[in-house]
């Protein structure tokens, strides 16, 4: 599987972030990965997105950094709909969109859930307000929601996932909605050594004709995002 995710990869820098970044997790040693700068993340500027943000589903929203930087790029679009199960980062989130929502898309909707496979509730767990982690253990008890169910008719045309792990049970809970729009799709994929390679395996299965790029914005394994688009 990881020789089929580097031949998958369609450009030579994806091929030269997955090395190293493989190389850090077999090595246990931090090995410099070729990096963009952060306000790129979810936005590269060298690869052609077919569908773009328009209709765009945040996944793991935090406190809505990632749309401040999309605000900056794009302005307005045209609607947008956000999850975070994190009710401290969700409270912050929903007054930035309470006070934004008539310059940040015509359409806004915020959820203070996460997203999985299923309907299914965890425990939160975490070191801070950013690492917030699905667990056995925890502090609180957060609902999560799959996708299909619960914006079926959105027609999103674009799908970003930092989800804490989480990603690759995301997304199957998203495969109707994937089928049927074939959104370009971001999927942070450092939190598991595996997951640069299952979650390519999975969608690449959907055989929807998706083209793989991988990008990096750190210089380490972290913010390691997998590109896809048709």
């Amino acid at each position: 599987l990881i020789l089929t995710c580097l031949e998958k990869m369609a450009d030579v820098r994806s091929q030269e972030i997955l090395i190293p970044f493989l190389e850090t997790f077999i090595q246990k040693r931090v090995v410099q990965i070729p990096n963009d700068p952060q306000m790129h993340q979810y936005f590269p500027t060298d690869i052609e997105l077919s569908k773009g943000c328009s209709r765009w589903v945040n996944c793991g929203s935090y406190d809505g950094d990632t749309i401040k930087i999309l605000m900056q790029r794009y302005g307005k679009i045209e609607s947008l709909v956000c999850f975070e199960p994190d009710l401290l980062n969700f409270s912050i989130l929903r007054d930035y969109l309470l006070s934004n929502r008539e310059i940040i898309a015509e359409s806004v909707m915020s959820f203070p859930l996460g997203v999985y496979s299923d309907d299914k509730q965890f425990k939160l767990g975490g070191s801070s307000t950013n690492s917030s982690i699905y667990a056995d253990e925890g502090n609180s008890l957060i609902q999560c929601v799959a996708l299909d169910h619960t914006i079926p008719d959105f027609r999103p045309t674009y799908i970003n996932m930092d989800i804490e792990g989480a990603e690759p049970e995301a997304l199957k809970g998203a495969e109707k909605l994937i089928r049927e729009n074939k959104p370009d799709l971001a999927v942070c994929v450092y939190h598991s050594v595996n997951h640069v390679w299952t979650i390519l395996h999975y969608i690449d299965r959907l055989d929807l004709g998706y083209k793989f790029y991988l990008r990096n914005y750190t210089g380490i394994t972290s913010e390691t995002v997998l590109y896809a688009t048709v």
